[in-house]
């Protein structure tokens, strides 16, 4: 698919813009040589734009270069390639100047290659000097069309000898200048959107690589300085203007890029002001020293203003013999110290952390005091430990959390009183009834003993019953008549001889 657009000149478009982006605030320009390779320093007063830090074939761009010379009192644009190898290979570069305008993609071996709505192309051979091309995008051949600019390509080094660097010189100025540097665009931008790169001596062989590349540039100037800052903060800020052979007419700030209020400076130099409250926008208005009385835009600054967050809060309560840890900075904060407030400001714009500690008094605590002999446990139903009394006096002390009570057990061991002890001695025919528990014990069930424990350190109250044999009887025989009685001595009960044998 291609689009048309009004045909177009590169050298009004892309050179005029780089030309005014490199050329420097009043003449800073570089000291680029152009003999095809790489001096370190020598695109300084330049831009440049990494396209892959890992580009290792020839078909691969490492990075592009870009920057104005100065050379006898003319101006050249040079651009330099750094490839990720040496070798053949033909690589096309894709310009737009107006956005959403031009050749939107173009096919290669049945491939389709997006391009980015460009309309200026330049074809260069990285394996000989002067082997270019330059190509306009033509409105009715729907086609691209030779430019027939005079352009100069050397082939030389980044590192000595590797022959991974080309450079491309356009001459801006003088009786074979390539661009009419007055005919300024009409938004100032021009964008190096794609590169496609093929295996060999022309076009029509394979299709090495293709890669976005999203290079702009302002052909009116740049404005250096956009920051960012947090709602709040101080915004000076120092906006420097670059790229432009000029004076300045004015600054222009705004708030929505739509309406522009002027600002009374003439100096290629704006500071902010300190209070900020909303993303603003500054621009200035240039007059070309080539080309008097032509008033355009530069590119814009942005000074933006994000609104703060709000603060993360911490509240602890404790009391006043009680410690809190924050995490937010390990410090240990004592209640002794009253009530105490934190502030730590958020960097870059994060939200500020606060921390607030309340310091109650302490309660008083709740107190469990119990009493028990040597011999005798006690489990406490706080933790539910069972604690000896064979351990001695025992305290036990809970910190209250968050400022609740105190928990205090206090545990005072006794001496064990002597036992109160009953000795009973009875037959085994016989039986005994204890008062202490009213139990009837039965000699029957031979020797018994039995052991109450005193509750609360009385005295153990035991039994002893001790059960003896029966012993033979005593045997009082007596015969009398039916008519007669007998008197036993042992009850003094007459006993009848009627009553039969007794």
């Amino acid at each position: 698919m291609k689009t048309t657009l009004p045909k177009r000149n590169l050298t009004r478009t892309l050179f005029l813009g780089l030309m005014f982006m490199l050329l420097g605030t009043l003449n800073g320009y570089s000291q680029v040589v152009f003999d095809g390779s790489y001096t370190p320093g020598e695109y300084d007063e330049g831009d440049s734009i990494v396209i892959d830090p890992n580009a290792s074939s020839t078909c691969d761009v490492n990075t592009i270069y870009a920057a104005v010379q100065e050379d006898a009192g003319e101006y050249y644009l040079v651009l330099g390639i750094r490839n990720g190898n040496n070798g053949s290979a033909i690589f096309r570069y894709y310009f737009n100047t107006i956005s959403g305008e031009g050749c939107v993609g173009e096919t290669f071996k049945n491939i389709y290659y997006p391009v980015d709505s460009a309309d200026i192309v330049i074809e260069i051979d990285v394996s000989k000097d002067n082997a270019y091309a330059v190509y306009n995008w033509d409105e009715n051949s729907q086609d691209w069309v030779s430019d027939g600019a005079e352009f100069g390509t050397h082939i030389g080094d980044y590192t000595a000898s590797d022959g991974e660097f080309s450079e491309i010189r356009a001459p801006l100025t003088g009786s074979s200048n390539i661009t009419d540097l007055c005919d300024l665009g009409s938004d100032g931008n021009i964008h190096l959107a794609q590169y496609i790169a093929f295996s060999g001596g022309t076009t029509s062989s394979n299709v090495c690589s293709a890669r976005s590349i999203e290079f702009s540039y302002n052909v009116n100037g740049n404005i250096d300085g956009s920051d960012a800052y947090c709602e709040g903060a101080n915004t000076e800020t120092v906006l420097t203007l670059s790229g432009v052979y000029g004076s300045v007419i004015k600054w222009q700030e705004s708030y929505d890029l739509q309406v522009w209020v002027d600002i009374a400076n003439t100096t290629n130099t704006l500071t902010t002001p300190s209070n900020l409250y909303q993303t603003t926008y500054y621009r200035a208005i240039i007059n070309s020293e080539i080309c008097p009385g032509i008033e355009k835009p530069t590119g814009v600054a942005t000074i933006t203003i994000t609104p703060k967050p709000s603060a993360i809060v911490t509240n602890e309560t404790i009391c006043e013999d009680e410690t809190y840890t924050w995490t937010v900075d390990g410090v240990e904060y004592l209640g002794t110290d009253g009530d105490t407030t934190v502030h730590y400001e958020g960097a870059n714009c994060a939200p500020d952390t606060i921390l607030n500690i309340t310091v109650n008094d302490e309660p008083q605590p709740i107190v469990t005091n119990e009493t028990i002999c040597e011999d005798e446990t006690y489990t406490w139903t706080v933790d539910g430990v069972e604690y000896p009394g064979t351990d001695g006096d025992t305290t036990v002390h809970y910190e209250g959390a968050n400022c609740a009570p105190d928990t205090i057990l206090n545990i005072t061991v006794n001496d064990e009183p002597q036992p109160i002890v009953t000795n009973e001695t009875i037959c085994e025919d016989e039986t005994y009834t204890w008062t202490v528990d009213g139990v009837e014990y039965l000699g029957t069930d031979g020797d018994t003993t039995v052991h109450y424990e005193g509750a609360n350190c009385a005295p153990d109250t035991i039994l002893n019953i001790t059960v003896n044999d029966e012993p033979q009887p005593i045997v009082t025989n007596e015969t009398i008549c039916e008519d007669e009685t007998y008197t036993w001595t042992v009850d003094g009960v007459e006993y009848l001889g009627t009553d039969g044998d007794t």
